[in-house]
């Protein structure tokens, strides 16, 4: 945490656009991604490695990420530049393809839409929603008080996932925000019904205009518990805002799937670069 005023600072002079770009995100995710950072020549950059060690950074955080990015990266023979825009990852002068990275692509939508649910496209989130209000739910503000209810949701959920690689970490990265929930700066909503706690979304500003929910969980019995956090955290969330990054997909299908049936005005397109033979 006590590294939280450097990034604030990058951060706000330099808005990112990618859902990995936040002091929530790094922090939660160190011990799992075991992200360092340093900086170089008025720019900051976040490393990390991946399940075969190899060395990957972030997009350099600064006035001119593509000047940071062709200079050579001293001591370091194999890395990968990785999460990288796609105008950057077009426009850097480094002699190498750019591989499109549609599994780790952000889902954008439109704050409004998720609101309003207005239309036929909609009708099915609707009717989720009105199941889950019959049940007698209702949403409030999150706080730290609500970890430990948090908590038992998320187990409940990593014991159905045993497929998924990636659902411990999850559960590590949640812990730790959760632990230090006030001092990140992150809001949320919880879901209750007869007094318990049934479900929680978490986020923050990204940048300006958008917002990005970092967690989103729910006990499955409570039928439409999704759709209903989704509406009801998009309610919660500052007018200032224009539009909310559910993060990626992890190339997991059912994700990718639940993920465009809410009709995303766009994908934010990430692109890998390969250095030296990596």
């Amino acid at each position: 945490m006590a590294d939280k005023p450097l990034f604030d600072h990058y951060l706000k002079t330099h808005p990112p656009t990618i859902s990995e770009l936040t002091f929530t995100n790094i922090f939660a995710w160190a011990e799992v991604k075991h992200h360092l950072y340093y900086e170089c020549d008025k720019h900051l950059l976040v490393t990390y490695r991946d399940e075969k060690s190899i060395l990957h950074l972030l997009p350099p955080i600064g006035p001119n990420p593509a000047h940071i990015m062709e200079q050579p990266l001293m001591g370091c023979r194999h890395y990968r530049w990785s999460r990288i825009s796609e105008h950057l990852a077009h426009t850097t002068k480094l002699g190498v393809h750019p591989v499109y990275d549609r599994k780790n692509s952000d889902y954008v939508y439109p704050i409004a839409d998720l609101r309003l649910l207005e239309g036929k496209k909609y009708d099915g989130k609707r009717n989720f929603i009105r199941r889950c209000g019959k049940l007698g739910t209702q949403a409030r503000l999150l706080t730290a008080h609500d970890a430990a209810a948090c908590l038992r949701i998320q187990e409940q959920w990593l014991e159905n996932q045993k497929g998924n690689l990636s659902a411990r970490d999850e559960s590590t990265a949640l812990m730790k925000t959760l632990e230090h929930y006030s001092d990140l700066g992150v809001q949320g909503i919880a879901a209750i019904v007869d007094d318990r706690l049934v479900g929680f979304a978490i986020g923050e500003p990204l940048n300006k205009t958008t917002f990005v929910e970092h967690f989103e969980k729910g006990l499955p019995e409570v039928t439409g518990i999704y759709p209903f956090l989704l509406q009801e955290f998009a309610k919660s969330i500052p007018d200032a805002f224009t539009h909310l990054n559910r993060e990626q997909d992890l190339g997991i299908e059912g994700i990718r799937k639940a993920k465009e049936s809410w009709h995303p005005a766009y994908l934010e397109r990430k692109y890998m670069l390969k250095m030296s033979g990596a």
